[in-house]
């Protein structure tokens, strides 16, 4: 299915927010992610477990660039099991 859509106001605000964030890598991949948590909240499609992992996997690249710009500290197991107390 093709369509052209093209966003203002809020709904466009949104979008552009998600990519500078790095949620999602285009305004069009984030539309994508949008239709898949609409559909994990409200169960229209039986059987798309697959979905929970693309958006685990865009959860997944938004930390990342966090990790890459110095805006999420990470550890070594040392550390972390020095900071966990184990």
């Amino acid at each position: 299915m093709h369509s052209v859509v093209k966003f203002r106001g809020m709904l466009g605000k949104i979008l552009k927010a998600a990519v500078k964030k790095g949620i999602a890598s285009s305004q069009v991949e984030a539309v994508r992610l949008g239709v898949l948590e609409l559909n994990n909240r409200y169960g229209l499609i039986k059987g798309a477990e697959g979905a929970e992992d693309v958006l685990d996997l865009a959860e997944a690249r938004r930390m990342m660039k966090l990790v890459e710009e110095g805006k999420m500290p990470t550890f070594s197991e040392k550390e972390f099991r020095r900071i966990v107390g184990r």
